[in-house]
């Protein structure tokens, strides 16, 4: 085939890609094009609170591995959120089966309502590019922010962008929070990171998550290893029943603070 004709022939097919290419985020006051969505188990889900609270819209899918990590990472943060909690709904894609939606929900979880994104059309609307993203929309229905969630400090950006949006927090303050000076910034110490693993870790286990609590100490402990992430390290395989393992990483927590004792429910769990 000549060139020319090539070109020709591709045409179609590369204006068609461009179409289907995702569109950038909605920037901060976009009209939320949505007031409800259908529901997953019937009825309505309403994007936005009557009482005059933002609202989170969670954009989650059914996923394993890392996404499924991500998502529950996620539901922990919004569920330790200080003062007033926003109007949460998960928003799943519209080809979604329910079962799976619900199933991927509840693991990571999720208690807040599911509403069903027919045809994607809010996803698109909205620029939202990956799972799980949250869009933070204030109580006159307009976007504030779309943020795809991060692994490392997205806690911090995520409650900075809702107390911004409920009035708690002025526009220097979460410049601050979300662009911190470059000494204070994640990775400039690899401690202070390991210590957000390890609470979030803490606040995993609380909730019966030995799995995903013993990620968080094995990714504290992949930038620093530091005893809290050690007691951390043994109060989740205690959890799971691997005692042998629990003591090893207790007594390395030993090694470096003499007076590191494991969780009370740890050590009753591998006495």
């Amino acid at each position: 085939m000549r060139p020319p004709a090539l070109a020709r022939a591709l045409a179609p097919l590369l204006a068609a890609s461009l179409l289907a290419a995702p569109a950038l985020a909605a920037p901060p006051g976009t009209a939320l094009p949505l007031r409800a969505l259908p529901g997953l188990d019937g009825g309505a889900s309403p994007l936005l609170p009557a009482d005059g609270r933002p609202a989170a819209l969670v954009f989650l899918r059914a996923a394993d591995g890392r996404e499924r990590a991500a998502l529950a990472d996620l539901a922990t943060c919004l569920a330790a959120l200080p003062g007033r909690a926003p109007h949460l709904v998960g928003v799943v894609p519209g080809d979604e089966p329910p079962g799976a939606a619900r199933a991927a929900a509840a693991a990571a979880g999720w208690r807040a309502p599911l509403g069903r994104d027919v045809g994607d059309a809010l996803r698109s609307a909205l620029g939202v590019r990956a799972f799980p993203s949250l869009v933070v929309v204030d109580a006159g229905g307009l976007v504030q922010a779309v943020e795809p969630w991060r692994q490392v400090d997205g806690c911090t950006a995520v409650t900075a962008r809702l107390r911004h949006a409920a009035g708690e927090l002025d526009e220097a303050g979460l410049r601050a929070a979300l662009e911190p000076p470059r000494a204070t910034r994640p990775g400039a110490d690899a401690a202070d990171v390991a210590r957000r693993d390890v609470k979030l870790g803490r606040a995993l286990l609380e909730r019966r998550k030995a799995e995903q609590a013993l990620a968080a100490a094995r990714r504290a402990l992949a930038r620093a290893e530091v005893a809290p992430a050690l007691l951390l390290e043994g109060d989740a395989l205690a959890a799971l029943g691997r005692c042998p393992e629990a003591r090893a990483a207790w007594g390395r927590a030993r090694a470096l603070a003499p007076d590191a004792a494991p969780a009370p429910a740890g050590a009753a769990n591998c006495p």
